[in-house]
This record gives structure tokens, C-alpha cells and sequence, in this order.
């Protein structure tokens, strides 16, 4: 799993992740986001951009979930988007949908946060 810094600003950051989201992936960049955002990584509104990610499985599914309860604990919101159909897939048998803040793109994203 690669994370990379996209944009950030005052009330929103964006996240690209790339790759497959393995267990082993987590394992060796599970606090990535703090380390690209610092202490605010989760207390504003964040963009998780899925377009480069081409597997995701539980560990991965854990992962995104331990960030959403981290940013709604600290008073933000994450947003998943562009999400590939094979992920895209994953989510829905999980019925993630219903849990995940999820946009079609970068723009709709943005648009959920006010800020479009």
C-alpha cells in the first residue's frame, strides 16, 4: 500500500492510496496518515482517494475503519472516493456503504464537505 499526500488545507487534507491493502500492508504503514498530516490527521475533513488501489481485504477493511473512528472521535469526517469496482465490490458484501461516507470522485468529495 502506498499513501500519498494529494492536497491539505485548513478544513479538509487528501490522501491518495495505491496498491494492494493487505495485512502486511497495514502492518508497515498503519500510522502513515499522521506522519503525512501530523497531529490534525483525523480532526479535519479527509479524502481518501481509492482510484490506484487494486486490492483491499480485511486487514485493509480494519484499517479504514479504525480511520473513520478515529476522525469521527476527533471531530472530523472521512470520505472515501473513486473507488474501483473489484474494492467497490468488497464494500458492498460488506455492506460498508452504510458506514463509509462514500463519492464517485475527487469532486463529488469535495462537494460533501462544503468546499467544492
Amino acid at each position: 500500500m502506498q499513501c500519498d499526500l494529494v492536497t491539505t488545507g485548513d478544513a479538509s487534507s487528501e490522501v491518495r492510496l495505491s496498491g494492494r491493502i493487505t495485512s502486511d500492508a497495514v502492518a508497515e504503514k498503519a500510522d502513515r496518515l499522521r506522519q503525512l498530516l501530523g497531529d490534525r490527521a483525523h480532526a479535519g475533513m479527509l479524502l481518501v482517494d481509492l482510484s490506484g488501489t487494486s486490492f483491499l481485504d480485511s486487514s485493509g477493511i480494519g484499517w479504514l475503519l479504525d480511520q473513520h473512528r478515529k476522525c469521527t472521535k476527533a471531530g472530523g469526517l472521512l470520505i472515501l472516493h473513486s473507488i474501483p469496482p473489484m474494492v467497490s465490490r468488497v464494500l458492498q458484501l460488506m455492506n460498508l456503504q452504510q458506514v463509509f461516507r462514500i463519492a464517485a470522485d475527487a469532486g463529488s468529495a469535495r462537494a460533501m464537505t462544503g468546499a467544492a
